[in-house]
């Protein structure tokens, strides 16, 4: 980021990135361990970063205050447990949320298996930074990728390409078929697209050429993802066309 070029917009407080925590960390025990470092940091001089690098270095400089020694001092747990370098990351993380724009973020909090296929389940989203961020559920991708047995449900054996992941599992992707940028455009309808019929298991090569493909390639992959979920898209929109969808991209 080019700190001649800064967008002073991006410039955010410890209040906003308490409610990202509540995004990521509904429970609050984590949530609450993140804050406690902060407290005892010069929070202030961290939160008016504007860039990676400044963010790191504030890190740094706020170690070395007598008050944060000291705060180690009586709970060693917080440095030995990692929260500390854990609450760098997440701040990492958040500032990234903003400085890419992004309007999606996951969360693992669990559902019940009646709310995968429920296209009228509340959406859920908030406000940070003047921005609204909707919330995806990380609880049901996971899940679809274990009823697919981590396998691509284009199935093609020839162009699949797969390699473990850290949990010793294909690794696989989930992708919503209709985007989930699209998500305020079809609750006007009172549609939620973070549902298991608009998402589809795909191998890591598939999911590149459906996003950095060019036409022929692009067309290749949809036109195989329609065959697999065109009847379940239809539920969610029962007027919904393969070109219709292809616009969206």
């Amino acid at each position: 980021m080019n700190l001649n070029t800064v967008n002073i917009e991006l410039s955010f407080t410890i209040e906003d990135f308490e409610k990202y925590l509540s995004i990521i960390h509904p429970t609050g025990g984590t949530r609450t361990s993140y804050m406690r470092v902060l407290k005892y940091m010069n929070f202030k001089n961290i939160f008016s970063s504007y860039s990676v690098t400044e963010i790191e270095n504030n890190f740094i400089e706020s170690m070395k205050s007598q008050k944060f020694i000291d705060f180690i001092n009586k709970s060693p747990s917080y440095d030995k447990k990692g929260f500390v370098k854990a609450t760098k990351n997440k701040v990492i993380e958040f500032f990234e949320v903003l400085e890419n724009n992004k309007s999606i973020i996951e969360t693992d909090t669990r559902l019940d298996k009646k709310d995968f296929f429920n296209i009228h389940r509340k959406i859920e989203k908030r406000v940070i930074n003047r921005k609204t961020i909707f919330i995806s559920s990380r609880y049901i991708k996971e899940k679809i990728k274990a009823n697919n047995k981590y396998f691509c449900q284009i199935n093609d054996k020839d162009k699949c390409r797969y390699f473990l992941d850290k949990n010793t599992k294909n690794y696989i992707e989930v992708h919503h078929i209709i985007p989930l940028s699209l998500q305020e455009k079809f609750w006007k309808e009172g549609i939620n697209l973070d549902v298991a019929q608009n998402m589809i298991c795909l191998c890591a090569l598939h999911h590149r050429q459906i996003h950095y493909g060019n036409k022929k390639a692009f067309n290749e992959v949809f036109e195989k993802i329609w065959k697999i979920k065109g009847d379940e898209l239809r539920n969610i929109s029962p007027t919904i066309t393969i070109e219709e969808i292809k616009s969206y991209y």
